[in-house]
């Protein structure tokens, strides 16, 4: 949609959210630190493994803190379908 609004087919609104508008602008998660020595052993001797949601958890703070920090593209809140 960006390149037929460039092209000048189509016109989009204004953007929202801008970077001199920080009352608009998401804020990045608080970073929390945690220990990050290795863990060493055979996988058999940690499971059972457990994945679990942390949407609307006490974890998800600390699962968005670690996708900022750690993910190769960064942290973005999901919006929609997903």
């Amino acid at each position: 949609m960006l390149a037929l609004h460039r092209a000048g087919h189509i016109r989009l609104p204004e953007r929202k959210i801008t970077p001199d508008n920080p009352l608009v602008r998401r804020r990045k998660p608080e970073k929390i630190t945690i220990d990050q020595r290795p863990i060493e052993g055979k996988l058999s001797a940690f499971k059972p493994l457990c994945f679990e949601q942390v949407r609307s958890t006490e974890a998800e703070r600390l699962c968005n803190s670690l996708l900022a920090q750690y993910h190769y593209l960064g942290y973005t809140q999901p919006v929609g379908e997903h």
